[in-house]
């Protein structure tokens, strides 16, 4: 077998540490993603962006007065 064929999956406490880690830090963690060699990628939380509108701010404010 190859170097390039063999696979390196990281065990579930690797993961599990990566992501307390992110927590720790303040992270949301929304997911992650695993690569063959070994690679552990923490994905943060999505949040829906607020919208700029200045019309739902007007109106939030209590709209005609």
């Amino acid at each position: 077998m190859t170097a390039a064929a063999k696979t390196a999956y990281p065990r579930r406490s690797v993961i599990e540490r990566a992501i307390a880690a992110a927590k720790a830090a303040g992270i949301k963690v929304g997911g992650f993603e695993v690569d063959p060699d070994g690679t552990v990628r923490i994905l943060s939380e999505r949040v829906s962006p607020t919208s700029d509108d200045a019309y739902a701010r007007w109106k939030a404010k209590g709209g005609p007065r």
